[in-house]
């Protein structure tokens, strides 16, 4: 929905995000012409809870497996500099 003050659509992540991000997403079931399917549930959401933190919440049809890799995809830079992996 669009917020008219700050001049952005929002997402209602009914509480579980905690902060704005451009990382911030939801996916839902859509038809041929992506308009989501009434009375769906949203199958994927990812967003921050922190500046370091952030929550994953999959559903049917995806595994947790397709989720985190679709929230890794979000990531600008190799995942071993995101997430502090140095070997």
């Amino acid at each position: 929905q669009w917020d008219e003050k700050r001049r952005v659509y929002s997402i209602n992540f009914h509480g579980r995000v905690a902060r704005p991000s451009m990382k911030n997403f939801q996916l839902v079931k859509a038809a041929r012409d992506f308009m989501p399917l009434s009375g769906e549930a949203i199958c994927m959401q990812f967003g921050r809870l922190a500046e370091d933190v952030f929550t994953l919440d999959v559903g049917n049809p995806l595994s947790p497996l397709h989720a985190f890799a679709m929230a890794l995809s979000t990531f600008d830079r190799r995942p071993a500099e995101t997430f502090r992996m140095y070997y």
